[in-house]
């Protein structure tokens, strides 16, 4: 059983009644891909502005566990960037949220 299928993801808008698939195939030709699961929202992207590349991303990535999967997220840094590069009113607020988050892990002498 895949992540996905055992956080119940499904694709954030869609009715209830509605099935989606998440298999290979989709994963594959979605550029963005926002869902719903039992952890809250998902949002996928695999094209991002404000970032290098994909490999410079998985290397500055943090590495969390979820259902007993390491799962790679993006670093504080890179989601700063994408932030800003975005620039939507919401990603302003979240730009001074998240460089708020830093500072704090600053001082308690974290990365």
């Amino acid at each position: 059983m895949s992540v996905l299928e055992r956080c119940h993801a499904r694709m954030r808008g869609l009715p209830p009644e509605l099935s989606s698939i998440l298999d290979e195939r989709t994963l594959k030709n979605m550029t963005n891909l926002t869902l719903t699961t039992d952890l809250g929202n998902i949002d996928i992207h695999t094209e991002l502005e404000g970032v290098d590349n994909f490999e410079g991303l998985w290397e500055r990535a943090t590495v969390i566990s979820i259902f007993d999967y390491d799962v790679r997220v993006a670093s504080l840094e890179d989601l700063i960037a994408m932030k800003r590069a975005a620039n939507r009113p919401k990603d302003q607020t979240h730009v001074l949220e998240l460089l708020e988050i830093q500072k704090l892990i600053r001082e308690e002498g974290g990365k």
